[in-house]
């Protein structure tokens, strides 16, 4: 008896949100990604970080993915919270140079 192959795994591609958001993504210098496919959703996730190193662009594509282009203000709510999110993280790294500042060498 004869085994039945399995079938091809779905090559993974960006949805056209993600490639609405490279197209805004530092004038577009990423666009080339939407044209590429990967085998999988790993592959991506390693060409992103070996090759691409962009760890912005990299959180930004995952946290949309899945979403497509009628969810648009979802994506702009999950990147929303995102910024509040940083800004809360540069509010504690400006108080810590403010510290620093106002130190007395020495002391």
């Amino acid at each position: 008896m004869s085994k039945a192959k399995k079938p091809a795994a779905k090559p993974f591609r960006l949805n056209d949100l993600q490639k609405t958001i490279l197209g805004g993504y530092e004038d577009g210098d990423f666009a080339y990604l939407g044209t590429m496919e990967w085998k999988s959703f790993d592959e991506f996730d390693v060409f992103m970080r070996d090759r691409v190193s962009d760890g912005l662009l990299r959180f930004v594509l995952i946290e949309t993915l899945d979403l497509d282009e009628s969810e648009a203000e979802e994506a702009m709510n999950r990147i929303s919270k995102s910024l509040d999110q940083l800004n809360d993280v540069f509010g504690a790294l400006a108080a810590l140079n403010r510290e620093q500042m106002t130190r007395v060498p020495g002391a």
